[in-house]
């Protein structure tokens, strides 16, 4: 694991995104304008059928984009 402190002493801006929300079209364009940006850190959520360790939000986010197929 990477102490990420020693890259980023106080700060970092990190952003988190379901991958495939809303539908795959927008997550690209979404992920391309992160791209562009002054984000540091990007997690990216992978939609699966049991989020039981999400928070509601994420866990709609994957349902919505698990529906999308």
């Amino acid at each position: 694991m990477v102490d990420f402190r020693k890259f980023y002493k106080e700060n970092a801006n990190v952003a988190y995104t379901v991958l495939g929300y809303p539908n795959l079209q927008t997550s690209e364009a979404f992920l391309q304008r992160l791209d562009q940006s002054p984000i540091d850190i990007l997690e990216l959520g992978v939609a699966y059928s049991d989020p039981i360790a999400d928070g509601e939000i994420i866990a709609d986010a994957a349902k919505i984009a698990l529906d999308q197929g």
